[in-house]
This record gives C-alpha cells, structure tokens and sequence, in this order.
C-alpha cells in the first residue's frame, strides 16, 4: 500500500498542467479543425473548449476534470491532452 505524499501530490497536479500548457499550440489547432475555439485561463488550470453550436467542453488539467455542457453529474476523467481531445472528438465529430 501506497502512502500519501502531500509534495509528490503537488508535484504531480502541477506536472499536468505544465504538460498541457506544451501541448495548448497543438490543442488550438485541433479545435479549430472541429469548428471550436480553445480558451485557457487560471495559467493553465482551467481551460475552455467552445464550438460554433455553442456546446462546451470544460477540463482542470491538475485534476483530470473534463465536463461537457456544464452536465457535472457525468464528470470524466482525462489526465492528459490527448485524453481530452480524445472525448472532444468522440462527442463532436460525430455530430
């Protein structure tokens, strides 16, 4: 069994959103394929995923929270920019 380590916590939340913020340049591009705009604020803790229809995609990097059209019962977890694109794409592509 794992104990907890409040530092290597931290450590690891802040690692994920410096991760995302290397990839935000890729991010924009992809959105702007799907028709959408990508808006990240709080320095990276926070960002913002608007398509022309007006849906929104929502995810905290540093908790791994990805939530769509402010539906916060049907929270997903993705840890990583892929993952996110990953959703955005099974979601809006489709449609």
């Amino acid at each position: 069994m794992e104990v907890y380590d409040p530092v290597r916590h931290r450590l690891e939340k802040q690692s994920r959103v410096q991760c995302a913020l290397e990839g935000q340049g890729m991010a924009v591009e992809e959105a702007a394929a799907l028709g959408a705009t990508l808006r990240v604020t709080n320095n990276g803790h926070h960002w913002t995923f608007t398509d022309c229809d007006g849906r929104v995609a929502e995810w905290w990097p540093s908790t791994g929270k990805l939530v769509f059209d402010k539906e916060w019962r049907r929270t997903l977890r993705a840890f990583t920019l892929a993952d996110v694109m990953r959703e955005i794409y099974a979601r809006w592509a489709m449609q």
